[in-house]
């Protein structure tokens, strides 16, 4: 983030929160970890990890969204063709997910 001249105390508070998500969205080494310990069922701790990691998540980006909208010389505008790079394999003229190559993609 700070090749992409992003705002120190953004990015260092995006990945110190952002973090914190690999606790709850699975799959978690520490959700499986207390099930172990705890004897509960490690399915049922994941079920319940999947809509709180998710509603934070959705926070965290609303959020960022906001601060750089009020601030936006906190994150910088991304360029037209940012994630619109076709793909030769799939055909694809927005950004490709389905085969990885995205970011091989010149």
């Amino acid at each position: 983030m700070d090749r992409y001249g992003y705002d120190k105390r953004l990015s260092c508070g995006t990945v110190a929160t952002v973090g914190t998500l690999g606790v709850l969205i699975p799959p978690s080494v520490t959700l499986i970890v207390y099930g172990i310990l705890t004897e509960t069922s490690i399915g049922r701790l994941f079920l319940a990890g999947i809509i709180p990691g998710l509603m934070i998540a959705v926070s965290f980006a609303l959020t960022l969204y906001g601060w750089c909208r009020l601030n936006p010389a906190l994150g910088r505008r991304g360029s037209a063709r940012a994630g619109r790079r076709g793909c030769g394999r799939c055909r694809r003229s927005s950004g490709c997910w389905c085969c990885s190559c995205s970011s091989s993609a010149a």
